[in-house]
Formats: C-alpha cells, structure tokens, sequence
C-alpha cells in the first residue's frame, strides 16, 4: 500500500511525542525545572499489569542529580506483578518460567510527567518496561504493544485520534450504594448532587495532570458515573484513560468513597463499560468519511478488519468471565449491549458504532467491546490491529444493521462470544492477530484469562 503524508494537525503533536516521550534534554529540563520550584518529594513510577491494573513504586527525590540519573537509567521492578491475578494468586505461564527470578526496568515516558494536585509534594509519570539491557522491550507490556500497533500505522501514513469512556462504580467507603437503588439511573441529577464535591474535584484535578475531562453523568446501573476525555492523538488517549482511571479511584478515597471499575459487580448482566471512540487520519485530515457524510473506503476497510477479528478480540477487550457473559449470556440479552457482530449508524445495539460529528475532528467509530475493568491499551492494541488487516488486505464491509442489532440481522450473523474459553479458542486460532500483538504477549493474555476461568468456576462450586 503507497504511504500517504501525514496531516498538520497529527504531525504536530507527533513531533512533539518524539521530542518529549524519549529522553531529550528539553523534557528532562522541564521535569526538573518543575520538581526544583514545586517542592517536589515524591516520584509516583507507574505502568499497567496485564489485568490493567496500575502498579507503581513512590521514589524519594533526594536531589536533582539523583533524580536525573533515575530518569535516563529507569527504575527496577519485580517481573511476579505480571505473573498474578487482581487478587494477588499467581499463575502459572510462559512468562512466569522465563522472568521469575530476573527484573524488568521501568524507564519512564517524560512526556507523562505531572504533579498529583490530590497528593502533597508528590508527581508521577507512566513507564515502558525494558530488560535490564535497556535495549529490549518487554514485549508483554500492555503500552509497548500498544506503541508496536500505533507504529504500524503511522508506517502506512495514518495516525489514529481517540478517547475513551469510562464507566465506574462508585460507592461509600463499605460498598454500599449512596443513593437508593435505581435512582441513579442514565441521567439522573440525583447522584450527581450526592457527590458533587468529588465531581468537581475530577473537573479540577485531572486537567492538572494532563487529562481534559469533557463531561461526567449518571449511566443506567445504580451508582454509576461515566468520564469522557478529550480525544487525543497517538498513545497519549490510551495513557489518558489510564491515569483518569487512577484519579477517579484515588479522589475517591481521598473523600471517603470508593470508585470500582468492574464489569459485572452484581453478575447480572447490567454492568459497566470502557467505550472506544476513534478516527482514522491522514494528510487530508479525518478519513472516516467524505464531504457528503458517507464512508470512505479507508473507513469500509477499517470496519470490515474489526468486524472479522471481533471474536478474537474479545479476551483483550473483557477480561474477566463475568464481563464477557455480558455480550449475551443472559437472556434476553441487554438491549445496549452486543452480541451479534454487527456494525451501524448511530445505533446502541451494534458492536461498532458509526458516530457522525460535525465538530472539527469529524465522524468517528465507537468499538462498544470494551469492558470497565480492560486495559486502556489493548483496547486501542487490539483495535488498531484488526482496523489493520481490513486496510491492508482491503476486506469488505458487509451490510449495516439499522434496526435491532439483537434480532434484525442477516441469518448467519456470527455471535459475540460470551464465554471465556470460547473467546480464547477465537484469540488463538487468529493468525492475523496473533502475529501483529506477538506470540508472547498471547502466551501471556491467554494464560491469564484461563486462570481467570478456573477462577470461576472454583467460585461457582463453592455457591
């Protein structure tokens, strides 16, 4: 495929990921700069595990001198956080035998430098994890796979522009609902006043570190909350939604109630959501669709690639058993939850969802896959690999459902797995996925949903 320049608008923010995101001497300077007049005491070193949880380490900043040295050489980290699940149980895997006994090097992104506005003296910045050569990733890092994808696109000319919607849970200190239950449905005022503190906290918090929130309300669960964030180019969506996620949790605490981001807490199928929203760019600008408002081609390719690897890519996408029951294993299935692979306009039954905007960035696709407890990265990982393969191959679209996504749809449909293993075997089976992402990564993303299923049913036979 002939290489396509890049837009101006993606060209600038990505000249600027290649000057502050290594370790150039500008970045470094305004890190210093920063922690010399703040006061800064404490660096907050984070990445995510394979579960998508954030792991970090709290550094003294003893001196400036000692901080540079830090962050040109990167900080030690025990490979075992990537070898257990949420609850800490370790799991056995290819990565376990090859990495138990060594470390792995967390060398930070400058570019992700901010000071924590909740926390005293305190900054922190996002990691790429590296062997001990400092030469090598470790290619079963969530963001390193993530970048891989992200650099095959840029090699065909395209950036992708995204954001994410991220649903969570929020209740007291204990777990127990802050309202009475069902009153803090889609839209309601209620929960929102209840918390009104904590939500103007986001608003003024997240844009310190980085994150512009564009809006906050009420979804459909009991004490849920939905954060949308400004769509950004590159990688920088993906660590957006990572750190909004921790600042949610963390404001949470820090005003006595806890905010949970998983799928299905009351296993019943009416649960929470991580939403991806993106748009493919060249240099004419936004590709997704023409002047008359209709695909392009570059979007038909794009949609068809997603639609021929969902199946596979719902392990990366719900990764716990609960979160992928909810695609239909409950009867009848949840009217805004997928479960034919199917694609449309504006329609909340579909699994990927043609979004028409007449703002600046234009038309854009929703992959609705996403659970509230997957990580940021392979989502976009897993979109951007599949988005792929319908461009490189030129796969086509097949018709769009305009009416119930559940029951108006061509017979034959293929189904959205909604059982682990039967997520797993699509994962495995994918060649085309499996070689983009890398054999060590699925060795890895599969050994974790399967302890993940075992997991399960050990739970089920002791109800």
């Amino acid at each position: 495929m002939e290489k396509v320049e890049i837009h101006p608008l993606w060209h600038e923010t990505w000249t600027q990921d290649l000057l502050y995101n290594g370790h150039g001497s500008e970045a470094l300077d305004r890190i210093l700069n920063d922690v010399k007049q703040r006061g800064i005491k404490v660096l907050r070193v984070e990445f995510t595990d394979i579960n998508g949880i954030t792991r970090c380490k709290m550094v003294a900043v003893h001196s400036l001198e000692e901080l540079t040295s830090n962050l040109t050489r990167g900080f030690l980290f025990s490979p075992i956080i990537f070898m257990k699940d949420p609850a800490g149980i370790t799991f056995e895997s290819t990565f376990k035998r090859k990495y138990y006994f060594t470390d792995v090097c967390a060398l930070p992104a400058l570019d992700t430098y901010s000071v924590i506005p909740w926390l005293e003296d305190t900054a922190r910045v996002t990691s790429a994890l590296y062997h001990l050569n400092m030469i090598d990733l470790v290619v079963e890092h969530p963001r390193n796979v993530a970048e891989k994808q992200l650099r095959r696109l840029e090699s065909l000319g395209f950036s992708l522009l995204s954001a994410y919607e991220l649903e969570c849970r929020l209740s007291d200190a204990k777990g127990q609902e802050l309202v009475a239950d069902r009153i803090g449905f889609a839209g309601s005022t209620v929960l929102l006043l209840t918390v009104k503190d904590y939500i103007k906290q986001l608003f003024d918090c997240l844009p310190k570190v980085g994150v512009v929130v564009n809006t906050v309300h009420s979804e459909s669960p009991a004490g849920s909350l939905e954060v949308t964030t400004e769509p950004s180019f590159g990688i920088k969506a993906a660590d957006d939604a990572v750190m909004c996620r921790n600042a949610c949790k963390d404001i949470a605490l820090c005003n006595g109630y806890t905010a949970h981001f998983l799928a299905d807490p009351k296993w019943n199928g009416d649960g929470f959501t991580l939403h991806f929203n993106h748009s493919l760019w060249d240099k004419t600008g936004n590709v997704m669709s023409n002047k008359t408002g209709d695909l392009t081609d570059t979007a038909k390719h794009w949609i068809a690639g997603l639609l021929a690897h969902a199946r596979a890519l719902t392990p990366l996408m719900a990764p716990t058993v609960n979160g992928i029951k909810m695609f239909g294993a409950y009867q009848p299935p949840n009217w805004v939850e997928p479960s034919f692979i199917t694609w449309g306009r504006h329609n909340r039954s579909v699994t990927f969802r043609v979004k028409n905007g007449d703002g600046p960035t234009g038309s854009y696709l929703e992959n609705r896959l996403g659970r509230s407890d997957a990580d940021p990265y392979l989502l976009l990982a897993g979109t951007v690999a599949a988005g792929l393969d319908g461009i490189v191959n030129k796969l086509n679209l097949p018709s769009e459902c305009t009416g119930d996504a559940h029951t108006d749809i061509p017979p034959g449909t293929p189904r959205v797995p909604c059982d682990m293993e039967e997520g797993v075997t699509a994962l495995v089976e994918d060649k085309v996925l499996c070689k983009a992402l890398g054999k060590d990564f699925i060795d890895l993303i599969v050994a974790a949903r399967r302890h993940d299923i075992e997991l399960y049913n050990t739970t089920k036979k002791m109800q």
